[in-house]
């Protein structure tokens, strides 16, 4: 009878070890674009995906299917501008391991929204066509 006590009281402090660890996870996709964005991913947001390299300079990459609005509202709460010159994608990161959701090529040929604060450089790309938004933030 002891065993059995004893075997049901570790089994319950797993349980609620394990709970407590996966409520504790923050890295929801609804979370990286609240964090990144400022706002909560709104319905048309479909088709997320996320890549960091982080440490010393970190690189995140994130790439999504949203409508124009969305677009609009991430400029504006960024305060991102249009590029006035051409990034030929960015050298670097996911353009050299490619991926089916980052599409180097018309990243390549298209003039993003951007800012940059202190070391933080922000690009935002969006192909209307596709309705897919390329989003990169990367400290030098």
């Amino acid at each position: 009878m002891k065993k059995k006590s004893s075997y049901l009281k570790v089994s319950s402090i797993l349980i609620l070890t394990l709970l407590l660890i996966a409520s504790s996870c923050k890295d929801s996709n609804q979370d990286i674009f609240f964090d990144f964005f400022k706002f909560s991913p709104p319905p048309d947001v479909t088709d997320f995906h996320y890549f960091a390299e982080e440490g010393f300079d970190s690189d995140y990459w994130i790439a999504f299917e949203c409508d124009s609005t969305t677009v609009k509202k991430i400029v504006t709460s960024l305060n991102l501008v249009k590029g006035k010159e051409e990034t030929y994608g960015l050298m670097g990161g996911l353009n050299f391991k490619p991926t089916l959701w980052w599409d180097y090529n018309f990243i390549k040929e298209s003039v993003p929204h951007t800012k940059v604060v202190y070391s933080s450089h922000y690009f935002l790309w969006y192909d209307k066509a596709k309705r897919k938004a390329y989003f990169l933030l990367y400290d030098t």
